[in-house]
């Protein structure tokens, strides 16, 4: 079942890869500006770090600022992108022969198991690309692909910073530049999948879309889309979330889809909704 998966949901399904490259040429584009002001601001050339940061700043919450609330679409159109990826085949290999051969006669268990494991690949392979596609625009601008960040290009970036330190190094960052966006995703991810499977794949994109407006909007601890956001994180800004305690929250939705998941295959009616499709 899991080769199965792999070969049908990713192998054949390569050139939805080019969806995270496309969406960062995107973002070089719009953003080429913001770059000119921090190379002739701070005298520094922007690297590999000062892309990824601007790409995952997000905003601060609404009840943070005194101007009008903004979204940040970059970062919404970002993960926008990796729910793409993850919405269609779930539900298009359940209504399939193969897939409902599994259902009828292997078994529900093996099959979700299978189709969570295809959906954190996919999450990772997404994020991987646009990380590599971020490297490969710097080598060949002649900027650096190091994460290590500086005082001046952070505050430059984000707004109503007060960081915890003058600037961070590349290995500091990993953990919450390079993981926290992917880990947070796999949570929202596993969550329309969820739904995609119990009702429709259209309510289980809403859902998706509804968790990032709702990080957006708020910094509650339990609005998961918020370990995403740079903007959110406490050792940028000092009315941030802990991402260290983030992990557990994350971690807790991932659980909660994968079980929840799990319960709606063991008790869903395949017979019945094979003789409606029929």
């Amino acid at each position: 079942m899991i080769r199965h998966d792999f070969r049908q949901g990713i192998l054949k399904r390569l050139l939805w890869f080019l969806v995270p490259l496309g969406l960062f040429c995107v973002v070089v584009l719009t953003s080429r500006g913001t770059f000119d002001l921090v190379n002739s601001e701070t005298g520094q050339q922007p690297s590999l770090g000062a892309y990824l940061y601007y790409i995952f700043s997000g905003c601060l919450p609404a009840d943070a600022t005194e101007k009008d609330f903004t979204p940040d679409l970059v970062w919404i159109l970002i993960h926008i992108g990796c729910l793409l990826l993850t919405i269609e085949y779930p539900s298009r290999d359940l209504e399939s022969s193969y897939g409902t051969q599994i259902l009828v006669r292997g078994s529900r268990c093996m099959w979700w198991i299978s189709k969570c494991l295809w959906n954190i690949v996919i999450v990772c392979l997404y994020y991987a690309a646009l990380y590599f596609a971020a490297a490969v625009y710097c080598l060949c601008a002649g900027m650096s692909c190091s994460l290590a960040l500086g005082e001046d290009i952070i505050m430059f970036l984000l707004d109503g910073m007060s960081m915890t330190q003058p600037d961070f190094s590349g290995s500091e960052l990993v953990p919450v530049l390079l993981c926290m966006p992917v880990f947070s995703m796999m949570a929202i991810s596993l969550w329309q999948m969820t739904i995609a499977i119990f009702w429709h794949p259209i309510y289980g994109f809403a859902t998706a879309i509804m968790l990032l407006v709702w990080s957006s909007f708020s910094q509650t601890p339990l609005a998961v889309g918020n370990y995403a956001m740079m903007q959110r994180c406490n050792l940028f800004y000092y009315e941030g979330l802990s991402f260290s305690d983030g992990c557990w929250v994350v971690l807790m939705y991932i659980l909660l889809a994968v079980l929840v998941g799990g319960i709606v295959m063991k008790r869903r009616d395949i017979l019945k909704t094979l003789s409606l499709e029929s």
